[in-house]
């Protein structure tokens, strides 16, 4: 009669013990409401379609910096991207979007909170441009816009002084030849006249 009570406080701390050690610890809360990520342009608004993301998802910033869930993704014809069901049930979460510039400062640091996605919706701070959506529970709002091409300047060298003057000489007009002046016409003689072959008259003798 005495040991039972003992034997029952025990077992009552042994339970009190585990249950604080379980609180202790973190587990994911398990949702079943989807999340998805949207990309529009920052200026039109508009969907960006086949856009290629990378998403990353962790506890806390150091997950994400050490990039410990990890997802590729391809956004469809409205320029959306769902999360995994693994990655929609972490507390934070980043997004790349490749070959686009994303309008809010990127940093390693800037992450989403999958709460506030899945409780009021999200969106990113546009600073390329003047686009706004109205946020949706669910969706988190994200404003790319195009990188600009880069242009390849050719420097070109100029020639060397030896150069420059071969490159003149070679590419300078011809000269004229000098003009011959015509030699004075021969003057024609009229050649005597041609002697009578008949022979000359004798006169007669006195």
């Amino acid at each position: 009669m005495i040991r039972f009570p003992t034997l029952s406080f025990a077992a009552g701390l042994a339970l009190l013990a585990t249950a604080s050690g379980l609180a202790d610890e973190t587990f994911p809360v398990v949702h079943s409401d989807p999340i998805a990520v949207r990309i529009l342009g920052c200026k039109d608004g508009k969907p960006v379609a086949h856009a290629r993301l990378t998403l990353f998802a962790g506890y806390d910033q150091q997950d994400l910096r050490d990039r410990l869930w990890r997802e590729e993704t391809v956004s469809d014809n409205q320029g959306r991207a769902r999360f995994s069901s693994e990655m929609e049930n972490l507390p934070f979460v980043q997004v790349w979007v490749a070959n686009k510039h994303l309008c809010f400062r990127k940093t390693a640091a800037s992450s989403f909170s999958v709460e506030l996605i899945r409780r009021d919706g999200l969106s990113a701070p546009n600073r390329c441009g003047f686009a706004t959506v109205e946020d949706a529970p669910g969706i988190l709002t994200v404003f790319v816009k195009a990188r600009a091409k880069k242009v390849k300047l050719v420097k070109v060298k100029s020639p060397s002084p030896c150069r420059a003057w071969w490159h003149r000489w070679r590419t300078a007009p011809a000269s004229p030849a000098p003009a011959q002046t015509p030699a004075p016409a021969a003057s024609i003689q009229p050649s005597p006249p041609a002697r009578s072959a008949l022979p000359a008259e004798v006169e007669p003798a006195p």
